[in-house]
């Protein structure tokens, strides 16, 4: 008895990249077709990725002093250091960085301490009342 021959429905662009085979079983058939479609998904987030890394390792400055990168606003010390003339004003500006951020940080904890202290006293204040 004769199989049927199964050919896989894929686009266009899929045909191109891999040449089709034609397959009798449908169940190889199928795993195929998700082999193929998983494949392209992760090309695709692995070209994301590295165009995104390439702009942040090499930012080009405009005319303006504003770089290309998209989100600026997380990456101001990148701009500031782009800036920067002398490599001794790059380190400067690198280690007053990390000093507000240390600052920040301490800051950030005193507060949730403060926090964790009066909460159980306000929720007392408040079941009393």
């Amino acid at each position: 008895m004769r199989m049927k021959l199964l050919q896989l429905d894929l686009q266009q662009n899929q045909m191109k990249r891999k040449k089709i085979m034609i397959i009798t079983k449908k169940n190889l058939q199928r795993k195929l077709q998700v082999k193929i479609q998983k494949q392209q998904k992760t090309m695709k987030k692995v070209k994301l990725e590295t165009k995104v890394k390439r702009r942040m390792k090499n930012p080009q400055v405009n005319q303006r002093g504003k770089p290309r990168v998209s989100q600026t606003t997380l990456y101001l010390h990148l701009e500031k250091l782009l800036n920067a003339d002398l490599s001794n004003e790059k380190v400067k500006a690198m280690m007053s960085l990390k000093k507000k951020l240390r600052k920040t940080k301490k800051v950030i904890k005193k507060i949730k301490k403060v926090n964790l202290r009066i909460l159980p006293k306000l929720k007392n204040q408040r079941n009393h009342a």
